[in-house]
C-alpha cells in the first residue's frame, strides 16, 4: 500500500512548504496536467464536468468560485504479464474523508466548532507569535 498527496501547485513550492512544515509523506503536483479533471477534483464547470458526489458536499464558497474540492481516493493495481488494470475503489469528497485528521473530530465537539467562517485562529507552528522567556 502507498499514500500519495496530490495538489495542483508546482512542484517547487510543494517541495518548499514540505521542507518549513517538517512532512516527510510523498507529495506529487499535478500542475500542468489534466489529472484534477479527470478524477473530477475540479469545481471548475467551464474545464470539467463535476461529478454529482463534489457538487453537493463543497461548501457554497467552493460551489462559486473555481478550484479544487479535497478528495481521498483509493486505486487498485494488477500487474499482469499481459497488462495492467487499474481500478477506481473508492471516493470520498470534502467531510467524507473528516476522520483521517482526527483534530477535526476534537473540533467539531467545541463550542464553536470547526469555526470556519473565521478562520483567523489557524496558525501553523511556525507562525505563532514569540512569548516572553522562549527563545525566538
Amino acid at each position: 500500500m502507498a499514500f500519495v498527496v496530490v495538489s495542483r501547485a508546482p512542484l517547487d513550492a510543494l517541495v518548499a512548504y514540505k521542507r518549513r512544515m517538517g512532512w516527510d509523506f510523498r507529495w506529487v503536483s499535478s500542475y500542468g496536467s489534466s489529472f484534477n479533471y479527470d478524477f473530477h477534483a475540479t469545481i471548475d464547470q467551464a474545464v470539467a464536468r463535476l461529478n454529482i458526489t463534489s457538487r453537493t458536499s463543497c461548501s457554497s464558497r467552493q460551489r462559486t468560485s473555481p478550484g479544487a474540492t479535497g478528495r481521498a481516493s483509493s486505486r487498485y493495481e494488477r500487474v499482469r504479464a499481459a497488462g495492467d488494470d487499474v481500478f477506481h475503489t473508492y471516493s470520498a469528497y470534502a467531510r467524507g474523508f473528516d476522520g483521517l485528521w482526527a483534530m477535526w473530530q476534537w473540533l467539531d465537539r467545541t463550542p464553536l466548532g470547526r469555526n470556519e467562517g473565521d478562520m483567523s485562529w489557524f496558525h501553523r507552528h511556525d507562525e505563532y507569535p514569540a512569548t516572553a522567556g522562549e527563545p525566538s
